[in-house]
C-alpha cells in the first residue's frame, strides 16, 4: 500500500494520513504486501479441533495465496492461549502440516474455541489465520482430556495395605469385645463373699479368764 498516494472515495480525494486503520487490519493489510516472502501464507476456514493426551490437532477449509505455500509438511511454531499451565497466556507450541488442511501440535493445552482465532505463528516467513464455524460456542472450554485416575482418585490405603474401613471393624470389634470382659468381671466380683478372718478367731480362743 502506497501511503504517499490520496484515496479516491465517490470521485473525491482523501488524503491517507486522514484514514484511521484499526491496528489488525494495518497488520493485515501489511501481511498482505509481504505475501512474496512467506514460504506458508493462507487460511483455514471452519477449523475444528481435537484433543489427544499429548498433543491437538486442527482441521480446516484450506485456502492459500499460491499452491506450494501449505502447511503440508512444513514444522511450523504457533502461538496459542493456554490455561492449563500459562494461566491464559500464550504458550508456543511446535505443529507441523499433516496436510494442506490439517496442523498437528505437541503439547497439552487447555483453552476456549475462541481462542483458536487468537494464534499465530512467530516465524517471520509463515501467516496462517485460524478461523472456526459461525455457529461455534466460542465460550465452550475445550483441551487435552483429563484421565480417569485424575476424575476418579482412588483412596489411599493406610497401616500396611488395609483400608480405613477395614482398621474401623478391626477397633470396633476390640472395643465390643473389650467392654464385654470387663461386664464379666463386675458380675463375678460381685457374686464371691469375703473369706473370714481366721486370725481374730484364733487369738480370742487362747485367752484364758481369770
Amino acid at each position: 500500500m502506497d501511503k504517499s498516494k490520496d484515496l479516491e472515495l465517490d470521485g473525491k480525494k482523501l488524503s491517507f494520513e486522514k484514514v484511521n486503520f484499526d491496528g489488525d487490519l494495518y497488520n493485515e493489510i501489511s501481511n498482505l504486501n509481504n505475501i512474496k516472502n512467506y514460504s506458508v501464507s493462507g487460511v483455514l476456514d471452519n477449523s475444528k479441533a481435537t484433543f489427544e493426551e499429548n498433543s491437538f490437532k486442527i482441521v480446516g477449509k484450506a485456502t492459500y495465496d499460491e499452491l506450494d505455500k501449505t502447511i503440508n509438511g512444513k514444522s511450523i511454531t504457533m502461538e496459542f492461549i493456554d490455561y492449563l499451565n500459562s494461566g491464559g497466556k500464550t504458550k508456543n507450541y511446535t505443529c507441523k502440516g499433516e496436510n494442506s488442511s490439517a496442523l498437528v501440535c505437541d503439547g497439552k493445552i487447555k483453552t476456549y474455541i475462541g481462542n483458536l482465532t487468537q494464534a499465530k505463528s512467530v516465524n517471520d516467513d509463515v501467516y496462517l489465520k485460524i478461523n472456526i464455524p459461525e455457529n461455534a460456542n466460542a465460550s465452550e472450554y475445550v483441551g487435552t482430556p483429563t484421565t480417569s485416575s485424575n476424575n476418579n482418585p482412588i483412596s489411599k490405603t493406610s497401616s500396611g495395605g488395609l483400608s480405613g474401613g477395614a482398621i474401623a471393624g478391626i477397633v470396633i470389634a476390640g472395643v465390643v469385645v473389650l467392654g464385654g470382659v470387663t461386664v464379666t468381671s463386675i458380675l463375678l466380683s460381685r457374686g464371691s463373699k469375703p473369706p473370714l478372718d481366721q486370725t481374730s478367731n484364733v487369738a480370742i480362743s487362747s485367752t484364758k479368764i481369770v
